[in-house]
Formats: structure tokens, C-alpha cells, sequence
């Protein structure tokens, strides 16, 4: 899927380029974003970023889980 381009796109390019730098992702942020292509061919989650998306699935886990009264 192709980027969209709109009034938006500096947030995420922002965003893009915070990830980066805290290590959860790799890639060249700026190419995809100028030329519009997309986001996959130009940037992967690195092992950093995998742990960090299984620790939040798991506290999300955890909120949603109700308490038990026992």
C-alpha cells in the first residue's frame, strides 16, 4: 500500500523517526516518505521492537482481564 500524502504526514514521519531512534524499528524513513512508496520496503521491526510489542500485548492482556473476586 502506497503512502498517502496529506497534512498528516510530518506526524508521522516524526513518530517514524522517534521509533528509530529508541531502536524498535530500522530502515530509512526519509526515502518511503518522500518518494511515497511503501513503508515495508524501507523499514522493519527490529528484535527490540518485537520484545517491546509482546510486553504491551501482554499488559493490555492483563488490563482487559477481569478482576476476580476469589
Amino acid at each position: 500500500m502506497r503512502l498517502h500524502r496529506d497534512y498528516t504526514t510530518p506526524m508521522y514521519q516524526k513518530e517514524l523517526r522517534r521509533l528509530k531512534a529508541l531502536g524498535l524499528i530500522e530502515g530509512s524513513v526519509g526515502t518511503f516518505m518522500h518518494i511515497g512508496d511503501d513503508a515495508h520496503k524501507y523499514l522493519a521491526i527490529t528484535k527490540e521492537g518485537i520484545k517491546y510489542l509482546e510486553f504491551r500485548a501482554e499488559e493490555n492482556k492483563d488490563i482487559a482481564a477481569p478482576a476476580s473476586d476469589g
